[in-house]
C-alpha cells in the first residue's frame, strides 16, 4: 500500500474510534476522545519525512 493510502485508511480508523465513542458514557467518551486523538496526534507527529513513523510509533 503507498503512502496516500496508508494515511487514508489511518484517518478512517481515527473517524470510526471516534464514532465509537459516541456509544460511551459521556464521561468515559470524553475521556477515550482524549485518548484517541492523542495517539493520532502522536503518531502523525513523529511520522519521518520520508513517510515511515518512528520505531515509537
Amino acid at each position: 500500500m503507498d503512502r496516500y493510502h496508508q494515511e487514508l485508511y489511518r484517518l478512517r480508523q481515527f473517524d470510526i474510534l471516534l464514532l465509537a465513542t459516541e456509544q460511551l458514557h459521556p464521561d468515559a467518551e470524553a475521556e477515550a476522545k482524549h485518548a484517541i486523538i492523542d495517539g493520532a496526534l502522536r503518531y502523525w507527529l513523529e511520522a519521518h519525512p520520508s513517510g515511515n513513523p518512528s520505531p515509537n510509533a
